[in-house]
């Protein structure tokens, strides 16, 4: 027998995206904010988070190099920038892809070893950071679920 436990928390509704600065403070100041570098940008949702969360004075660094298909190499990345920050709380934006590359990045903050490690069978063994997503597309499911897809560019 298979069982599946996701406990989610979703917001929605008109008008509700003003809310990010306080879902963002109830995990910390400091955010790391992670996008591909497309049409978030191109679209001004990027400058309207960023602004959004200055406003509410969090402490924001931006990763957008989470491309169409996600790899660990972008998550290695991402997670150099974050602990460089010293960041509280990981925040993905955009689709599918942006959401699982910052997923990963907060899931791995605290661990030891690369990614790819972890994909390999390497147990996580405490609690990475806070993740909230910003879904801008439909249909993928990746602000609902603990995983990630990920590419290994080795193998």
């Amino acid at each position: 027998m298979a069982q599946f436990y996701l406990p989610t928390k979703i917001v929605t509704g008109i008008g509700c995206f003003a809310n990010l600065p306080e879902v963002v403070q109830n995990h910390g100041q400091k955010v790391l904010l992670v996008c591909g570098p497309g049409s978030v940008r191109r679209s001004g949702l990027l400058d309207r988070t960023l602004g959004l969360l200055s406003d509410a004075h969090l402490d924001t660094v931006v990763y957008d190099g989470a491309g169409a298909e996600p790899t660990l190499d972008m998550v290695e990345e991402a997670r150099d920038i974050a602990r460089r920050g010293e960041v509280q709380v990981v925040v993905g934006i955009g689709g599918g892809s942006a959401m699982d590359v910052a997923k990963a990045t907060a899931g791995l903050y605290t661990q030891e070893g690369s990614a790819q490690e972890y994909q390999g069978g390497r147990p996580i063994t405490s609690p990475g950071l806070p993740f909230i997503s910003v879904p801008t597309t439909a249909g993928t499911g990746a602000e609902v679920t603990h995983n990630a897809v990920l590419t290994d560019t080795i193998k």
